[in-house]
C-alpha cells in the first residue's frame, strides 16, 4: 500500500508539472514562502490529528472514562484552538508572521513532550498541561502558515495557494494518524482496542508507554516543522521583506523588492 501511494504520487506531480493548465501549479513551491509554510503545516497535521486519534483511547483504556467523561477530558483542547487561533491573527501585524510561525510550533514541541511525560502518570491532571500547550501551539501556526503561502503569489493562482495549506495539513494528518498509531499498536497486545474501557494494570502501563513514545515521535515531527519555519521570510509585521503580489494580503515593502526564491 505505501509503495502504491509513493507511486500514484510520484506520477501525479509527473502529469502536473507537464500539464498546460494544471489542477496543482507545483512551481510555486520554488518560492520559500509556499515551500515551508506547507512542511510545517503538514507536521502539524501530522501530529494534531495523530493525537485526537489516540487521545480517546488512552482515556478509556488508562483512565477509564465513559463517553460523557472523555467529552469533556477532551474540551480543553477545543477551547484552546478557539482562543489561539483568533488570538494569532490578531497578533501577526505586532510580532511579525515568521516570529509567530516559529513561537507556535516551538510552544507545540514543548506540548508534545509534556504531555509524553504526563502520559506515564496515568491521571488526567498530568496530561492536561500538555494538552493545552500542543494545542494553542498547533492552533496558533494556521494563521501564519496561511498568511505566508498567499502572500506572494500571482493573483491567478492565488486559489490553489490558500488551498495547500489544507492539503498539507490534511495528507499529514493520514500520515501521522496512522505512523502514531502503529507506534501505539507496537507496545500492546492486538486484542486492546478503546471498546474495551478500563483495561488491567499491566496493560495500562503498556498504553502509557506507547502513548509516550507517540507522542515523541510526533515532537520530532513538530521540530522539523519548526525547522521549515525558521527558514520563512516575514511578510506581515515590522520589518517585513518579502511584499505582497495581490492587494489586501498584507503589508510590506516596495512591490519592487522582488520574489523570495
Amino acid at each position: 500500500m505505501v509503495a502504491l501511494g509513493v507511486l500514484g504520487l510520484a506520477l501525479f506531480a509527473w502529469r502536473e508539472s507537464r500539464a498546460p493548465d494544471p489542477m496543482m501549479d507545483l512551481g510555486l513551491f520554488r518560492l520559500r514562502t509556499v515551500r515551508n509554510p506547507n512542511i510545517a503545516g503538514f507536521c502539524v497535521g501530522a501530529t494534531m490529528f495523530g493525537t485526537l486519534l489516540l487521545l480517546p483511547f488512552y482515556f478509556t483504556s488508562v483512565l477509564g472514562y465513559s463517553n460523557v467523561m472523555l467529552s469533556l477530558a477532551i474540551t480543553p483542547v477545543a477551547l484552546s484552538f478557539m482562543v489561539g487561533s483568533p488570538t494569532s491573527g490578531r497578533l501577526l501585524t505586532r510580532v511579525g508572521s515568521d516570529r509567530m510561525m516559529r513561537v507556535s510550533l516551538l510552544l507545540a514541541v514543548t506540548g508534545a513532550l509534556v504531555l509524553a511525560w504526563g502520559f506515564g502518570f496515568e491521571a488526567y491532571y498530568a496530561v492536561l498541561p500538555g494538552m493545552v500547550l500542543l494545542a494553542l501551539g498547533l492552533a496558533t501556526s494556521t494563521a501564519p502558515v496561511t498568511t505566508t503561502v498567499i502572500h506572494e503569489v500571482p493573483e491567478d493562482r492565488l486559489g490553489v495557494a490558500s488551498s495547500l495549506p489544507n492539503v498539507s495539513r490534511y495528507a499529514g494528518g493520514a500520515l501521522g494518524g496512522a505512523l502514531l498509531s502503529t507506534v501505539v499498536a507496537m507496545t500492546i497486545p492486538a486484542t486492546v482496542t478503546a471498546e474495551d474501557g478500563l483495561v488491567s494494570a499491566p496493560l495500562r502501563a503498556l498504553v502509557a508507554d506507547g502513548m509516550r513514545n507517540a507522542l515523541l515521535v510526533g515532537a520530532l515531527i513538530l521540530a522539523l516543522g519548526a525547522i521549515a519555519a525558521f527558514r520563512v521570510p516575514r511578510v506581515i509585521g515590522p520589518g517585513a521583506t518579502i511584499a505582497a503580489r495581490v492587494s489586501g494580503t498584507g503589508t510590506g515593502p516596495d512591490p519592487r523588492a522582488g520574489g523570495s526564491r
